[in-house]
């Protein structure tokens, strides 16, 4: 499975036999996304939640959503602009292009701005974005208990894990703990559910 963005910079002899090499990754990262949609649209349900009329969850999630989005974009941007620059081959730029897309659609809030590696890479995050981010994924820890949970609400979260268990981007995962991954997995579905709730 490969894994690694593609940055290599390859001569005009090369390029086309050394980007072969990335054509089966395409063809999973395809099949992937495509199997992504389908799991977030049969996983998440249209059912609005609600939180405690005190709570202030909602505006968490919306600010911490459009850093997230912010991020997502510059990092597509600087990509985008640098496959001109370094001739990175079609196929290994359409492999990196679709994890990025799967950032988008699925969010994973500790690959995209905690994660070390991730912060490493350039276009890198600004350091009161980041400090802002992390103060926010707090707030939203301690506010989840402010949701009317319904019956559904705790199976719903549970068939999301399950269901986007390897179908989630590969790049920036890192190495986390069951409980902080789980941690930041219902922080993920709820950035998702808010998207749609909204």
């Amino acid at each position: 499975m490969l894994i690694l963005l593609p940055f290599q910079i390859f001569s005009q002899s090369n390029l086309i036999t050394s980007d072969s090499a990335w054509v089966s990754a395409v063809e999973y990262g395809i099949n992937t996304f495509i199997s992504l949609n389908h799991a977030i649209n049969d996983s998440i349900s249209l059912e609005k939640w609600r939180v405690k009329n005190d709570s202030n969850l909602r505006e968490y999630l919306n600010s911490l959503d459009s850093i997230y989005r912010l991020e997502i974009f510059a990092f597509k941007k600087w990509f985008s602009e640098n496959n001109i620059k370094r001739r990175i081959g079609p196929n290994a730029y359409l492999d990196t292009a679709l994890e990025l897309e799967k950032l988008f659609f699925l969010p994973d809030v500790f690959a995209m701005i905690i994660n070390g590696a991730r912060n490493g890479t350039n276009p890198r995050i600004g350091t009161e974005r980041k400090k802002t981010a992390e103060e926010l994924i707090t707030k939203i820890s301690y506010s989840i208990d402010t949701i009317e949970h319904s019956p559904d609400f705790e199976l719903e979260f549970q068939s999301y894990l399950t269901k986007t268990k390897n179908l989630r981007a590969r790049i920036f995962q890192g190495s986390l703990s069951q409980n902080e991954r789980l941690k930041y997995r219902r922080i993920d579905y709820l950035l998702l559910k808010n998207r749609i709730n909204n």
